[in-house]
């Protein structure tokens, strides 16, 4: 995944969420998130916030290429680009005064070790969350770095109840 990378400003750049039309009775749990690598060799910041699909035009869903459509039913994409103001809820691209609103479901960091190669960076590492995923909501990942843009290297689990 890859972010364009705004200059301190939070940048949505992958959703998730569950198709409730085939498995209506799924219930999921975001479980942990690790950020492993970030292309530019600089701090990145990943925060991901639960919204109502009102509030964000990610779209263009498919089905996790590490699952399989018969027996997962999660969806993702990398077609996301705005997400609510925390300041007043309204969708919009966010400016660097501007958090994503909608629920903290995880965050991490990677930190570049002071501008040396992406070995010697560190994360934090993967814990355990819990969060419930809503049927009716879109997980949406935000990525904030002062550097512009690069590769996004991360982890994430998701348990399926069914």
């Amino acid at each position: 995944m890859s972010t364009s990378g705004t200059n301190n400003a939070w940048e949505p750049f992958y959703a998730l969420r569950l198709d409730d039309s085939t498995y209506p009775n799924v219930n999921a749990q975001f479980t942990s998130l690790e950020v492993l690598q970030y292309g530019n060799n600089a701090d990145v910041e990943i925060m991901i916030v639960s919204v109502d699909p009102s509030k964000t035009d990610a779209s263009g869903w498919s089905t996790p290429d590490t699952h399989h459509d018969y027996n997962s039913a999660i969806q993702e994409t990398t077609s996301v680009s705005q997400v609510p103001k925390a300041s007043d809820g309204t969708q919009a691209d966010l400016g660097t005064s501007d958090k994503p609103g909608g629920h903290t479901v995880a965050s991490g960091v990677l930190l570049s070790g002071g501008g040396q190669t992406e070995a010697a960076a560190s994360a934090t590492r993967a814990r355990e969350v819990k969060k419930n995923v809503l049927a009716s909501d879109v997980l949406v990942f935000c990525a904030r770095s002062g550097s512009i843009g690069g590769a996004v290297d991360l982890t994430w689990e998701i348990t399926q109840n069914w």
